[in-house]
């Protein structure tokens, strides 16, 4: 009788888990996977609210 351990356990789950990012939108700048449950998509193109608010966002007080 086989009895699976906590590693195969992990391997199943961990092989589940590879899936489903594969099935996630990209970031256009980054490349990652966005796991939130929103992002900004620009011209066809999906972008995570972190490269947005890191890469195209701007202070109006850095122009005053």
């Amino acid at each position: 009788m086989y009895v699976p351990d906590n590693y195969d356990q992990w391997k199943r789950h961990d092989a589940e888990q590879c899936r489903r990012l594969k099935e996630l939108p990209e970031c256009y700048h980054c490349g990652e996977p966005i796991q939130d449950e929103h992002y900004v998509e620009i011209n066809d193109e999906c972008y995570c609210f972190d490269c947005i608010k890191n890469y195209y966002t701007k202070r109006v007080e850095d122009y005053i």
